[in-house]
C-alpha cells in the first residue's frame, strides 16, 4: 500500500482524471512516468489519485509501483504543509481552487475563508503534462514549478527570484517542447509570464505572455491574462488590440470593447442583477 505523498512510477499509460482533459491526447500519461500520491483508495473511491504537477490521474494499485530512484523528484517540496488557519503541521486538506492554502480540518478551512477569499486565485496550468523529453528535463520543470509555488506561498522576494530563475532555466532547457507540443509550450510560457507578473517583473511578464500566444494562437487564458495585465496598467488600446486578435480566431468575446477578464458573451443588459444568478459569488 502507498501513502499520501509517496513517489510512485506508472506501469501502464493513463488518462487525466478531469472533464477538461477529455479528448486531450497531450494529457495522456505514458508508462514509466514518476508521480506523487495525492489521495489513497480509501479517500478516492477505491483508486489511487496520483499527481503529475497539478494534473491528477486515477489508477489501481496494480498500475503503479514505488519509485525512490530520482533524487531530483524526491527533493521537491512535499504536498503537506502547516494549516493556514491554526498552523497545525502535516495538514492534508488544501484549497481546491488555488491549491496554495492547506488545512488540518474542514472547520479551519471554513473559518479561514473570509480572509482567504481575497487572495484565492485559480492557478494557471504550469504545463506539467507528460512530454517525450529526457526525464531530467521534465523533472527540472516539475521541481522549478513546485519551488515557485512554495516561494509564492511563503512570500519571500529572494526565494521568488530564485524560483523564477529556475522556471526560466527549465523552460529554456526543453527545446523539444515546441517541436512535439506547441500547446504545451504555450501553457508553460503562460505560467512563466503570470509568475513574472506576480513578482512585479512587468515587461518580462508581458513578453512571456506574448510568446505564449505566438506558440499557440488558441490559448484563451493567455489572451485573458495579457489583456488584464495591460488594462491594469492603463494600456487600454493595447488590451483592445489583443482582444481583436482573439476575435480573429473566434475566441472568447463578441466585441473588442468587452472587458476581457470580466465580461461574458451570454450576459444580457440589466439594471439590477440578483446574486443568485452568479453561484460563484456566494
Amino acid at each position: 500500500m502507498f501513502s499520501k505523498g509517496d513517489w510512485v512510477k506508472t506501469k501502464v499509460p493513463l488518462d487525466a482524471d478531469s472533464e477538461r482533459a477529455e479528448g486531450r491526447a497531450d494529457l495522456s500519461l505514458p508508462a514509466g512516468t514518476v508521480a506523487q500520491v495525492h489521495e489513497t483508495p480509501d479517500e478516492n473511491g477505491g483508486y489511487y489519485s496520483i499527481a503529475v504537477g497539478y494534473i491528477l490521474y486515477d489508477c489501481s494499485h496494480e498500475e503503479i509501483e514505488a519509485d525512490v530512484s530520482s533524487a531530483v523528484v524526491a527533493s521537491a517540496p512535499q504536498i503537506f504543509k502547516a494549516c493556514s488557519y491554526c498552523s497545525a503541521e502535516g495538514s492534508r486538506l488544501r484549497c481546491t481552487r488555488c491549491h496554495q492554502s492547506f488545512y488540518c480540518s474542514k472547520a479551519c478551512q471554513q473559518q479561514h475563508w473570509p480572509s482567504h477569499r481575497r487572495t484565492c486565485r485559480v492557478p494557471v496550468d504550469p504545463g506539467t503534462s507528460p512530454l517525450p523529453l529526457a526525464p531530467s528535463q521534465e523533472y527540472a520543470w516539475l521541481k522549478a514549478v513546485r519551488t515557485w509555488f512554495a516561494a509564492l506561498h511563503e512570500g519571500h522576494p529572494s526565494a521568488m527570484e530564485e524560483a523564477l530563475a529556475a522556471v526560466g532555466a527549465a523552460l529554456a532547457s526543453s527545446p523539444k517542447c515546441q517541436e512535439h507540443s506547441p500547446g504545451l509550450l504555450s501553457r508553460r510560457l503562460l505560467f512563466h509570464g503570470v509568475s513574472l507578473l506576480d513578482a512585479g517583473r512587468y515587461s518580462e511578464g508581458l513578453a512571456s505572455l506574448r510568446a505564449a500566444l505566438a506558440a499557440d494562437r488558441t490559448n484563451e487564458l493567455a489572451y485573458v491574462e495579457l489583456c488584464i495585465a495591460l488594462e491594469e496598467r492603463g494600456h487600454v488600446e493595447d488590451a483592445r488590440q489583443v482582444a481583436r486578435q482573439a476575435l480573429a480566431h473566434d475566441l472568447l468575446w463578441g466585441s473588442e470593447w468587452q472587458r476581457p477578464g470580466s465580461m461574458d458573451t451570454s450576459l444580457r443588459a440589466a439594471a439590477f442583477w440578483d446574486c443568485q444568478e452568479f453561484p460563484w459569488l456566494r
